[in-house]
């Protein structure tokens, strides 16, 4: 099965509960496979659109705030130093159409952007080189947490670009 072959975008299930909807943290989300090419950063920014494959596009999840969070850690010594990034986002609300679109995600590598407490846009993974996605689930707070993990030469460059995610459907 292909990574996101069954993807789709993840709406807050409790934004009601939870507070307003511009509580909620977004992230987009692209199988390395639906990329043809990411252009070069310069200054770690990459300011021109990520190209997609033909009538692909990135996904859109609502991530909970509560229960998010990411981080980058250096790794190695020396000239073998490099960076690991790692993601823990939680998305509220279990159910059947959420539980099937991320467990066909975990058979691949994905890319991701994701803002920072500044708005910025960091894109994570490469063209080649994804990240990994690890999904579990509980009943309480009945809730995916989805752990996404990257090791790479740099840290993330930011990105400038447009993101087109899928039309719901």
């Amino acid at each position: 099965m292909a990574c996101c072959e069954n993807n789709k975008n993840i709406k807050n299930a409790c934004a009601g509960n939870r507070g307003t909807a511009t509580d909620v943290t977004k992230v987009y989300i692209a199988c390395e496979d639906d990329v043809t090419a990411i252009p070069a950063a310069s200054a770690h920014v990459i300011s021109t659109n990520i190209t997609m494959a033909e009538d692909k596009t990135f996904f859109q999840w609502d991530i909970d705030p509560v229960g998010s969070s990411w981080k980058i850690d250096t790794i190695g010594d020396g000239q073998a130093q490099e960076y690991e990034f790692t993601g823990i986002y939680r998305i509220v609300g279990v159910a059947p159409a959420e539980t099937y679109a991320l467990d066909s995600l975990i058979k691949g590598n994905a890319l991701f952007i994701q803002k920072d407490k500044n708005a910025h846009k960091m894109l994570v993974g490469a063209l080649d080189d994804g990240a990994t996605v690890k999904v579990a689930a509980a009943n309480s707070p009945n809730a995916y947490t989805i752990t996404v993990s990257y090791k790479g030469p740099h840290m993330p460059y930011f990105y400038t670009g447009t993101i087109t995610i899928a039309e719901d459907v």
